[in-house]
């Protein structure tokens, strides 16, 4: 075991790993590392154990082997849809992306789940690339707030045009922003979703 920096240290034997990542650990995550993403409330950017275990407990239900079987008709209805479009590139063009398609295939079935509001990239000529491309993209401005975290809320709240002349990371992170809100904005207010009991919970 050797400290790396004042938070962190480098582990050599692997199996350490499995004794720290695992469900019911009672080590918290890293702050100063989740806190880059700029999502304070998000329950994957929860540091503390105790809080994040009572943010989880929301999802639970949707995701025990009853609620996950259930899911098999949407997740056969997308891949119904992917396969048509394999079948018909192959067809006209004689190719076809992948790399995008699987993770179109994901994503909508995601956002069907938890929103009841269908990304729908499968219908979509680029399967949604330009989404799949805003996510790698602000990885550097991820990387940037962990050095400098006091800068976070300033950039954030720069207006757009001002992140596209200066910074094609920083758009792409306020592109995200935008998305989650719009996310937000979208949702199913009466379907009984992942999204709807994560909110009664955090309401109580």
């Amino acid at each position: 075991m050797i400290r790396i920096t004042p938070d962190e240290i480098h582990l050599s034997n692997p199996d350490n790993y499995d004794k720290i990542y695992h469900v019911g650990t009672p080590y918290n995550k890293s702050a100063p590392f989740y806190d880059a993403f700029g999502v304070d409330k998000a329950t994957f950017t929860t540091a503390d154990n105790n809080i994040h275990r009572m943010k989880r407990a929301a999802f639970n239900p949707f995701f025990s082997r009853k609620r996950v079987l259930e899911l098999e008709g949407i997740v056969q209805s997308k891949a119904k849809t992917l396969v048509r479009r394999i079948s018909t590139a192959l067809k006209t063009c004689g190719r076809i992306d992948l790399h995008h398609g699987f993770r179109a295939i994901s994503i909508d079935v995601i956002s069907d789940y938890a929103f009841d509001n269908c990304y729908n990239f499968l219908e979509k000529d680029d399967f949604g690339a330009p989404f799949f491309d805003m996510i790698r993209g602000f990885g550097p401005m991820f990387w940037f707030f962990q050095q400098f975290p006091f800068l976070r809320p300033i950039l954030l709240g720069v207006p757009p045009w001002v992140a596209k002349l200066t910074s094609p990371s920083l758009t792409r992170m306020l592109q995200f922003h935008q998305v989650r809100l719009c996310m937000y904005k979208r949702r199913n207010h009466d379907a009984e979703t992942v999204f709807r009991a994560a909110e009664n919970r955090w309401s109580e």
